[in-house]
C-alpha cells in the first residue's frame, strides 16, 4: 500500500513538474519588481516571481493566456502584452488581478474582446486593444461587469471593425483619453462615444471613411465633439467639399481645440476647412505632418473669422511643388489673434515685413528647425 501511494505521488509530481516546465522563467527584475521579458522569444506567459508589479512580455510569441498563467501575480499594476500572437484568452485570465492598472493587449490577434475578462479588473486606468482583428465589440459593453470602473485611457480599433454599439463605455462615467482606429467602419450607433461626463481627449484616425461615407463621419463627430473636448484627426485627406462638411459638427459642437496629424489637403481643401468652421470658438488649431498641395489660393478665406483663435501649433509642414505657391500673406489675418504661435520644421526661411503687421499680439514665438539665416 505504502509503495503504491509513492508511486502516485511521484506520479503527480512529474505531471505537475511537466506542466510548470512548459512555462519559460525569467528573473530579470530590478528593485522596483519590474519584470522585462520582452522580445526573448517566448511561447507561454513566463514564471517570474509572485510579488511582481510590472510585467512586460511584449515581442514574443504568445499565442494564448490560460486560466492559470497569471493567476498568483495578485500584485501585478502593469502588464503588456503587445505585439504578440495573442489569440485565446481564457474568460478568467485575469480573475486575480483587481489591482491591475495598465493592460496593453495591442497588436495581436484576438478576433473577439470579451467583457468577461475585465470583470475582476476594478482598478483598470489604461487599456489598449489598438490592431488586433475584431470587427465588432459585441453587444455587452466592455465594463458591463464592473461596478463604477476607474477607466481613464481607452484605445481600441483596427483597420477591420466595421461595428460600434451605443452601449460600449457603458458604465464609464469618465475617460481622459479616447483614441479610435477604424476605417472601414460601417455602422455606428448615435451616442456610442459619449460618457456622462465629456472626454478630455479624443483621437480618430478615420482614413478613406471622410470620402467614403460623410454622414457617418459626421455621426462620430457630433458625439465627440464639446467646449471641454479636444479633438484630434489623424490619417486623413481633405481635398474636396463633401469630406470636410463633416467638420460643420465640430464648429456647431463648440470645439476649442482641433489638431490635424499625418493628413494631406490642397489650398482649396484649407479654404473650405476655413469656412465650414467659420466663426468656431476654436482657441487651440494644431497642424502636425501635413502634406500641402496647390497654387496659395486663398481668396475666399479672408471672408472667415477666427477672433477667439489665440494659439497656433505647426510642425513638419511639406509643401510639395512649393515653387507654385504665389503666397501665404493671405493666410496672415489668421496670425492677428494669436499670442502664441509655433512653426517647427517647416522650412520657413523668411518673414516678410508685412506679416510682422499681424504679430502684435504675440507673446510666444517658436521658428525651431527652419531655414532662417542671419541674413534674413
Amino acid at each position: 500500500m505504502e509503495l503504491l501511494l509513492s508511486v502516485l505521488v511521484c506520479l503527480s509530481l512529474t505531471r505537475t513538474h511537466a506542466q510548470t516546465s512548459e512555462r519559460p522563467d525569467c528573473y530579470e527584475c530590478d528593485e522596483d519588481l519590474f519584470c522585462n521579458c520582452s522580445a526573448k522569444t517566448l511561447h507561454r506567459v513566463p514564471i517570474v516571481p509572485t510579488n511582481v508589479l510590472s510585467l512586460d512580455v511584449s515581442f514574443n510569441e504568445i499565442e494564448s493566456i490560460t486560466e492559470e498563467d497569471l493567476t498568483v501575480y495578485t500584485a501585478l499594476r502593469t502588464l503588456k502584452l503587445q505585439k504578440n500572437k495573442l489569440g485565446a484568452i481564457h474568460t478568467d485570465a485575469f480573475h486575480s488581478q483587481s489591482n491591475l492598472e495598465e493592460l496593453d493587449l495591442s497588436f495581436n490577434a484576438l478576433e473577439d474582446i470579451s467583457s468577461l475578462w475585465f470583470s475582476s479588473l476594478r482598478s483598470l486606468k489604461h487599456l489598449n486593444i489598438l490592431g488586433n482583428r475584431y470587427t465588432t465589440l459585441g453587444s455587452v459593453g466592455l465594463f458591463q461587469f464592473v461596478e463604477n470602473p476607474a477607466l481613464r485611457t481607452l484605445r481600441f480599433g483596427n483597420p477591420s471593425i466595421e461595428d460600434i454599439k451605443r452601449n460600449m463605455l457603458n458604465k464609464i462615467g469618465r475617460l481622459d483619453e479616447l483614441t479610435f482606429v477604424g476605417g472601414k467602419l460601417r455602422s455606428y450607433e448615435s451616442g456610442s462615444f459619449k460618457t456622462a461626463r465629456p472626454i478630455r481627449e479624443v483621437s480618430l484616425s478615420l482614413q478613406r471613411l471622410f470620402q467614403d461615407d460623410p454622414a457617418l463621419v459626421s455621426k462620430i463627430l457630433r458625439d465627440v465633439s464639446h467646449p471641454e473636448t479636444s479633438l484630434i484627426i489623424r490619417d486623413v485627406s481633405l481635398e474636396t467639399r463633401e469630406p470636410i462638411q463633416a467638420f460643420k459638427e465640430v464648429r456647431d459642437g463648440s470645439t476649442s481645440r482641433l489638431t490635424f496629424q499625418n493628413t494631406s489637403t490642397t489650398d482649396e481643401g484649407v479654404t473650405l476647412l476655413l469656412e465650414v468652421l467659420d466663426g468656431s470658438p476654436m482657441s487651440y488649431l494644431g497642424l502636425e505632418d501635413i502634406r500641402l498641395v496647390g497654387e496659395g489660393l486663398w481668396e475666399r478665406a479672408w471672408r472667415t473669422h477666427y477672433e477667439n483663435l489665440h494659439t497656433m501649433f505647426i510642425r513638419n509642414i511639406e509643401i510639395q511643388g512649393f515653387f507654385r505657391f504665389s503666397s501665404m500673406i493671405q493666410l496672415a489675418f489668421l496670425l492677428k489673434p494669436l499670442t502664441k504661435i509655433s512653426v517647427v520644421n517647416a522650412t520657413v526661411f523668411v518673414i516678410p515685413c508685412f506679416t510682422t503687421y499681424f504679430l502684435q499680439k504675440v507673446e510666444y514665438l517658436d521658428l525651431s528647425q527652419n531655414l532662417l539665416s542671419d541674413i534674413t
